[in-house]
């Protein structure tokens, strides 16, 4: 295999999938006010019951703690999360939740992006059966686990 063959294909990938994100991106700006990231925060924790510490959202979302606790503050701010001190008695540990507000951004994105979806040209099941198949195959052939960066 010619390893510039190889670089060229990842480059194509790194470019649809930055493409993808802009477009997302947009709508996510544009529906609810929110970047990708803060959508993907509200969503992990909706996914979690509801909460869940800054270190699990970090860890869940591959950022830094610092920078987490960047983005629940701006979040805390607008009245999307709320922060409190941990339910296990840990006075360290700081548990993040969703305001109805919160709750209310991730549904409204979640109508969002079945419009964004519907209007491609290619009908929306067939897009999203392709994005897990993408997805779950290049993960499976070059075992691939993202890092968690360095906080």
């Amino acid at each position: 295999m010619e390893s510039t063959s190889f670089v060229e294909q990842v480059s194509g990938i790194l470019d649809l999938a930055h493409t993808l994100r802009q477009v997302v991106s947009y709508h996510a700006r544009h529906c609810v006010g929110l970047t990708i990231d803060q959508v993907l925060v509200l969503r992990h924790l909706e996914q979690a019951g509801g909460g869940d510490t800054v270190s699990g959202l970090a860890n869940g979302r591959l950022r830094a703690n610092h920078t987490m606790t960047a983005m629940v503050r701006t979040l805390e701010k607008r009245g999307i999360v709320m922060r409190s001190r941990g339910p296990r008695g840990d006075q360290r540990e700081v548990w993040v939740s969703l305001t109805s507000t919160g709750q209310e951004k991730v549904e409204s994105f979640r109508g969002c992006v079945a419009e964004m979806v519907a209007s491609f040209p290619t009908p929306p099941e067939v897009i999203m059966e392709s994005l897990k198949r993408i997805t779950e195959d290049l993960s499976g052939l070059l075992s691939l686990q993202p890092n968690r960066p360095e906080t």
